[in-house]
């Protein structure tokens, strides 16, 4: 993959937007390799996007297989329903960084912080296969390196407003009283209010007359082993009529995403890289279409690196406060491997 600096996307995408050429670009989590690739370009580069049903670049979903995710030949071990052996870090391993996160909330050095671990997956079916099999409302196969079907938006822009729709707050949907119980999750709130104004404030750099629309909504998601309700909130603001002719220096305003870091951004990031046991790379970085008129991006979630026949690196974490326990953390951790099957 070539990968452009900061300053070759940011003239790049500046260019796209004075032009209006359509195009994909790319962001990884600490913000120095990006890509930018006309629409045109997608199906040469071998790279497949959906992004709210509307498809980019390569199809790969003619392939034919007379199998569902649901319902694949087990391997061995520890298998579920999506085909997955999945290895998470042990307990021990995530105590371990989750307890240098905690001392540093207790020292008011983070408010928020978004914890991540990798987790090693065996599957037997093809990324093509479960890209296309995924239904999110944002998916990307990236020429076989790597595969997202992310449920987050980032920011959205159209019609002189952008959007945010910060999503902070899981639960099992088959849990009792699920709804109720994650409204009135007291760690929940604190962590989405914190979300929420750390967002606020990012926008605030790119637009004017910053206001929360819609405040911690719950939307179902789809998963291979049912379903789980989460919590997100929708933000908007003004931005310049000229905004297009800048939207290189507007992205590198408000990345990374404040979801996936925490609050205040530059000391948690700091943190984040004395927690974690890996760099994130792409994953928990932004991915968008620009069409030439509107902009529509995303965070890459639900990551799976490809690392051979059959085996993916997946990414996945949550966020962490003075009100965490450990266990319940690292079982969130492990209900994020999933795949959320057609």
């Amino acid at each position: 993959m070539k990968c452009l600096n900061r300053n070759e996307f940011r003239e790049q995408m500046n260019e796209c937007g004075r032009s209006r050429k359509p195009c994909l670009f790319i962001a990884d989590f600490e913000g120095s390799r990006f890509v930018v690739a006309g629409l045109n370009e997608l199906e040469r580069m071998g790279i497949s996007v959906d992004f709210g049903g509307v498809h980019y670049g390569r199809d790969c979903c003619g392939i034919t297989s007379g199998e569902n995710l649901s319902s694949l030949t087990p391997i061995a071990g520890n298998r579920d329903r999506a085909g997955f052996i999945k290895s998470p870090v042990s307990f021990e391993v995530y105590k371990k960084g989750f307890d240098y996160v905690m001392e540093r909330l207790k020292y008011g050095d983070t408010y928020l912080l978004n914890l991540t671990y990798p987790a090693v997956i065996v599957c037997n079916e093809s990324p093509e296969l479960i890209y296309c099999r995924a239904s999110a409302p944002y998916k990307m196969l990236y020429s076989g390196e790597f595969l997202f079907y992310s449920p987050e938006p980032f920011i959205k822009i159209e019609n002189g407003v952008v959007y945010s729709f910060p999503m902070k707050g899981t639960i099992d949907a088959r849990s009792a009283n699920a709804a109720e119980v994650l409204l009135g999750n007291r760690k929940e709130l604190f962590e989405h209010y914190t979300i929420v104004d750390l967002i606020r404030n990012d926008l605030a750099m790119i637009a004017r007359g910053i206001r929360v629309e819609s405040f911690r909504y719950i939307e179902p998601v789809r998963t291979h082993y049912g379903e789980i309700l989460q919590t997100s909130s929708r933000i908007s603001g003004s931005v310049d009529p000229e905004w297009r002719e800048s939207i290189g220096d507007m992205l590198l305003r408000v990345l990374p995403a404040g979801s996936i870091s925490g609050a205040p951004k530059e000391r948690t990031l700091e943190i984040i890289r004395g927690a974690e046991i890996c760099e994130r790379g792409f994953y928990t970085g932004v991915a968008g279409i620009f069409d030439g008129n509107s902009l529509n991006s995303c965070v890459i979630i639900r990551f799976m690196e490809i690392c051979g026949e059959g085996r993916y690196i997946y990414h996945s974490g949550g966020g962490i406060t003075a009100m965490s326990s450990v266990e319940e953390e690292y079982a969130e951790l492990i209900s994020k491997i999933y795949v959320p099957v057609i």
